[in-house]
């Protein structure tokens, strides 16, 4: 069964290949990631999956990139866009809202700290900076966390803040300009710092390169050419992650030593392809019948902003005996929507997906394809841990990365 999983799952890989633009298409993106955890999950771990699960997944990367093809031939746009290089120098306000969506996360960090009892003595001593990190931490599963709408709106600035870094990169014509944008992580990586949000800090890279990949498209109108030196700098990426997230839990845990690294190895396995078996298991064993909710699982953050629905903490509760409770976008996705009524919610995706994708790079300015196009990527990324929209914090990031979009080119103007 395995064997033949992984036949299926190559040959699914060469038909998204042929049905998909270039690198830069989100399903062509989303089914790799997906290959590389279930190929990874068969590597690494070794309980037994019951591949139902996995053939629904399987199932849904054709159906989303079926879904991008039809849109990326039919929902072009008709006037025809200039597709030379149009790489040209935002103002200095794009700079200045990079500056201030930074300080924003920042100060989110520190109000965060210091409304849990924390201060500045708790970073002079490893001791003491353990142990705040192991009582934020605590604190924050328990739910006692002291947290308020204000600190979530500054938060999320953490994450605008990388996102629009990105998308300035390109736009960068000083040394100090780039260093800019890569600050744009520090209010992240000082959050990873001490409350071990790992999910936060791989959001951000995504964001990252969601926004860089948007102002490539723009500019450049193609995707960057897959080069050897692009494929280098991925596994350097992936492995630098691999060694962030690996110090990260070894300070939860409060010491480096060989017993701890082996036990972070192993939650390390579990962390980052736990996903695939936890679907599985859900979707073969304890799946029976959808709630459609119609949204409600998915899209959370404003059900839950409303009163409309209580969100659980972690979002789903354990199932069985499965080691994680990550179970990906897609149990959220079934529930509101049913097995079938899932697949047509990717097919939607994909189309959403390919037509902004397909008219940027045509050529085409449109705020709304750029916010479209980001967006749709995101869910998809971050379906490997749940939907993004659960947490309100992701719904202010575009909603702001929108603005800031209309500021830097002058559709909207501040001054």
């Amino acid at each position: 069964m395995k064997f033949l999983i992984l036949a299926f799952l190559i040959l699914s890989m060469i038909v998204i290949l042929k049905l998909t633009i270039d690198w830069f298409s989100p399903a062509r993106i989303s089914a790799l990631m997906w290959v590389f955890l279930i190929i990874g999950y068969h590597i690494f771990a070794t309980d037994a999956l019951y591949y139902y699960g996995v053939l629904w997944l399987v199932l849904s990367m054709i159906v989303l990139a079926i879904g991008e093809a039809f849109g990326s031939k039919i929902l072009m746009m008709p006037n025809k866009f200039r597709t030379t290089s149009t790489q040209k120098p935002l103002g200095k306000i794009s700079w200045n809202l990079l500056t201030i969506f930074i300080a924003l996360g920042m100060l989110g960090d520190l109000i965060y700290l210091y409304k849990n009892g924390f201060n500045f003595s708790s970073f002079l001593s490893l001791a003491s900076f353990l142990d705040m990190n192991a009582t934020i931490a605590y604190n924050r599963y328990s739910s006692s966390i002291d947290s308020s709408i204000w600190i979530t709106l500054l938060f999320s600035f953490s994450y605008t803040a990388t996102l629009c870094g990105g998308y300035l990169y390109l736009y960068s014509e000083t040394r100090f300009r780039k260093i800019l944008c890569y600050i744009s992580f520090l209010p992240m990586v000082f959050n990873v710092a001490f409350t071990n949000t790992k999910s936060g800090i791989i959001a951000c890279i995504f964001l990252f390169a969601i926004g860089y990949m948007v102002s490539y498209l723009t500019i450049y109108h193609k995707a960057i050419p897959l080069k050897h030196k692009y494929i280098i700098a991925g596994i350097v990426i992936l492995f630098s992650i691999f060694i962030l997230l690996g110090i990260v839990m070894c300070i939860r845990i409060g010491d480096f030593s060989k017993d701890t690294i082996e036990i972070v190895k192993r939650k390390f396995i579990t962390y980052a392809f736990g996903s695939v078996q936890a679907f599985d298991i859900w979707y073969s064993e304890y799946f029976y019948q959808p709630d459609f909710s119609l949204g409600a699982k998915t899209f959370m953050g404003p059900f839950a902003l409303l009163g409309l629905y209580e969100r659980e903490q972690g979002v789903y509760g354990n199932v069985g005996n499965i080691p994680s409770n990550v179970f990906t976008a897609y149990r959220g996705i079934i529930l509101d929507y049913g097995s079938f009524g899932g697949i047509v919610f990717v097919f939607l995706a994909g189309i959403l997906g390919g037509a902004s994708h397909a008219n940027i790079k045509r050529g085409s300015k449109s705020m709304s394809l750029k916010l479209i196009y980001s967006s749709t990527l995101f869910f998809l990324l971050h379906s490997m841990f749940g939907s993004p929209w659960v947490y309100t914090s992701f719904w202010l990031v575009f909603v702001v990365f929108f603005l800031f979009i209309a500021i830097s080119e002058n559709k909207i103007r501040v001054y």
